[in-house]
């Protein structure tokens, strides 16, 4: 089988090598780019034609998916009305009616609304058609009965049916319609039917389900071949079948460069792989989908398929009446094997989730299995058949579905784009988040192969014990979190993993219960919360939960900064909480808990020492600013009003020098808490720290020894310099000496 890098290749090859062609022969040889384009259009219009089975056909080469629409709507409105072409809308005398299946692509808002822009209709000329939202066999599918009822109506209302779009596997659950009732209709009332889905890659198999094989007598099909070949670059591709002058209705849209642009790449992709390439292609993505499904068997306590079957209520009776009737109910079974849908959707059980999350049981302890007798399993299945009685549906609480729902998305996050394998998170109604995989969209494109199928097997394994073992944890979480006074749970919204706490500090255990009862309040009555607030704030301080909130975001940071597997988050009461991600083990559980009461009691004594230094700090600064502001005024009182005068204060100083001393400031010594004085930081030039040890006392005593000798040194030299001013004349060099010294000693 031919590589899709090489098909690739050729296939921008090929759309490079026409955009050659027709840059250079287009102008002087442009009747034979055209007879050469007809021969490659008629060669790859025979070639999809038999390989999908569509006879009488004519194909239409567009890029964008709503283009081809576009253009079969407007060959079909000049079908049905005959001047439109030359009269446009005034031709229309009643109103033209497109109806749309609720569960195509094109059902869309933004879509119906795009193609009644390029058609020039109003947007209520598109008509979108409701589909059954049951869990059954009619998920997603068109009420014929109710459909044809509409046609009626609106025959009646003076409007035209023009066209039906409608899906054969539409793109969320890959459902097909019941195209023979529907085939039927548009036959009846001369509406044409339109299908795309990936349903219509099985008409290229040898054995085509019958399902599909109305598609035969249908009017057009949308065929993605780029995405079924894993071949990116090619285009889109309508199949219609030829009407009475279709070719001109088209022909305005299919120019022969585009056509030379589009096709030329689709034949040599053709030529390239063969017919029977195609089908293997085709038939791989078929044959990984069943595959996946049993990967999927294996995980069944775990995971949930979804099953869009009809129940035993309502299949059809066993009985027959002839050998026609057993045929062609052997027909339909193998028709029903064949026609296996290539969509699989699953979620996490909620049956599982809810009972490991039951306490009273003993999960680890397999539970013993009844077996009967053939006779008692005979009789009991007799009783299930004959029985009228429908089991009613188990309705799980709201914590139920949310924490699937959670689970879910888990493990989406977990298996997506691992091992060549593309997923897809979507809602359904009434059964909340599941995963959609569908081969065929990307196996060809990523080149999966059953290595990369069994490597995903392995890892389906590896997350699923991680769920059972994170239930299993979760279920235990609150009461291993009662075991510490100083944490409480809380409930934390959309989270797959154990649980949340909040720690409490110890000194606010004392209104343990009003806090409890203040969260409690917040995350049950937040829509009343303005109407009680008042009373709320008479029970507990908002300042110490303000405190709580505070200390909980250090304890987070923390963590996280010592292990990724906390998380920070709002709780349902619309505080801070800390997250547990998805722990397997009880033994683990009980470890992070205890680091997390290590680590939440290191930071509280830590706030604690900050707050009381903070305090000792303050008292400090107001302590020193006094005792400034007494020695301020006491300087005020020596000098005198004269010297504060900044001119007249200098000059008087200079002539009158004060012997004080200058101010002296204040420094806090952090680790005795003592307010000091800066003079012998001044004096000597080295910061003297106050100790109380007996070796720091005899140590003031030699500085007060060394203070005396000093003083004594300087009055000596006080003196020789007073001497030496009386015999200046005799000895004129002997003062500059000793004023020398004395800056020296000092």
């Amino acid at each position: 089988m031919v590589k899709t890098q090489e098909l690739i290749k050729l296939a921008g090859f090929s759309s490079n090598m026409c955009s050659f062609l027709l840059c250079k022969y287009s102008h002087n040889n442009a009747k034979k780019i055209k007879l050469f384009t007809s021969k490659v259009y008629d060669s790859v219009n025979l070639w999809i034609s038999k390989l999908f089975r569509f006879k009488n056909s004519a194909l239409l080469f567009y890029d964008d998916e709503s283009d081809g629409i576009v253009r079969l709507c407007n060959m079909l409105l000049n079908y049905k009305f005959s001047d439109f072409k030359e009269n446009g809308y005034e031709s229309i005398k009643k109103k033209p009616l497109i109806y749309i299946s609720g569960a195509s692509k094109y059902a869309t808002k933004s879509n119906s609304e795009t193609l009644a822009f390029q058609l020039g209709l109003p947007t209520n000329c598109f008509k979108v058609l409701e589909v059954s939202t049951n869990l059954d066999d009619t998920f997603e599918k068109i009420n014929t009965r109710k459909f044809e009822n509409n046609v009626e109506e609106d025959i009646k209302n003076n409007c035209v049916p023009i066209v039906l779009i409608t899906s054969a596997g539409n793109q969320r659950s890959g459902h097909c319609d019941n195209l023979n009732e529907l085939n039927r209709i548009c036959y009846k009332y001369r509406i044409w039917l339109h299908l795309d889905g990936f349903h219509l890659s099985t008409l290229a198999l040898y054995s085509v389900p019958t399902a599909v094989q109305p598609i035969w007598s249908g009017d057009s099909v949308t065929l993605d071949l780029a995405t079924w070949l894993g071949i990116p670059c090619l285009s889109y591709i309508t199949i219609y079948r030829n009407v009475d002058n279709s070719g001109t209705y088209i022909k305005p849209f299919n120019n022969y460069k585009t056509i030379l642009q589009r096709s030329f790449p689709y034949w040599s992709i053709l030529q390239a792989m063969g017919h029977d390439g195609v089908i293997e292609r085709i038939r791989f993505s078929t044959e990984m989908s069943q595959n996946f499904n049993r990967i999927l068997e294996k995980q069944q306590p775990c995971l949930k398929a979804l099953s869009f079957y009809a129940t035993e209520g309502s299949q059809t009776s066993t009985s027959f009446n002839g050998l026609s009737d057993l045929f062609v109910k052997a027909l339909n079974f193998l028709t029903f094997v064949d026609l296996n849908n290539p969509v699989t959707i699953f979620k996490c059980d909620p049956k599982f989730v809810d009972e490991r999350l039951i306490l009273k049981k003993d999960l680890n302890e397999p539970k013993p299995k009844r077996i009967l007798s053939p006779h008692h399993q005979e009789f009991l299945n007799l009783i299930h058949e004959n029985s009228d009685q429908k089991e009613e549906a188990v309705v799980y609480s709201d914590e139920i579905i949310e924490y699937t729902d959670s689970l879910t998305t888990w493990l989406f996050e977990s298996i997506n784009q691992k091992h060549n394998m593309e997923f897809e998170l979507l809602k359904i109604e009434k059964e909340g988040v599941c995963i959609r995989y569908c081969p065929i969209d990307h196996v060809n494109i990523l080149n999966t192969t059953n290595n990369d199928l069994n490597q995903f097997s392995k890892l389906l394994e590896q997350m699923m014990a991680i769920i059972d073992g994170s239930i299993r944890c979760r279920a235990k979480f609150d009461q291993e979190v009662n075991t510490y006074s100083n944490l409480i749970s809380v409930k934390v919204s959309d989270w797959e993993g154990v649980g949340a706490v909040r720690y409490i500090p110890d000194y606010l255990m004392h209104k343990l219960d009003e806090i409890k009862k203040f969260f409690k309040n917040r995350c049950e009555n937040s829509s009343d919360l303005d109407e009680k607030n008042a009373h709320e704030e008479e029970l507990i301080c908002v300042n110490e939960i303000k405190e709580i909130d505070d200390l909980n975001e250090l304890i987070i940071e923390k963590l996280q900064s010592e292990d990724n597997a906390f998380s920070s988050g709002k709780a349902a009461d619309g505080y801070l909480s800390l997250k547990f991600g998805m722990i397997q083990d009880i033994g683990l559980l009980k470890k992070i808990l205890e680091q997390v009461i290590t680590t939440s009691k290191e930071i509280e004594e830590s706030s604690r020492f900050i707050e009381t230094m903070s305090d000792l700090v303050r008292q400090g600064i107001e302590k020193a600013n006094q005792d400034l502001k007494k020695e301020t005024e006491q300087k005020l009182g020596q000098e005198g009003i004269l010297r504060q005068i900044p001119l007249v204060g200098g000059l008087f100083s200079w002539i009158s020098p004060t012997s004080s001393a200058n101010n002296v400031g204040r420094s806090f010594n952090l680790q005795s808490g003592k307010i000091l004085t800066t003079e012998t930081l001044y004096k000597y030039h080295i910061q003297v720290e106050e100790n109380m040890n007996e070796s720091n006392q005899s140590n003031d005593k030699e500085n007060s020894v060394l203070e005396r000798e000093l003083s004594s040194d300087t009055v000596k030299i006080n003196f020789s310099n007073q001497t030496s001013e009386v015999s200046s004349e005799e000895k004129v060099n002997e003062p500059e000496q000793n004023s020398q010294n004395l800056i020296d000693l000092k």
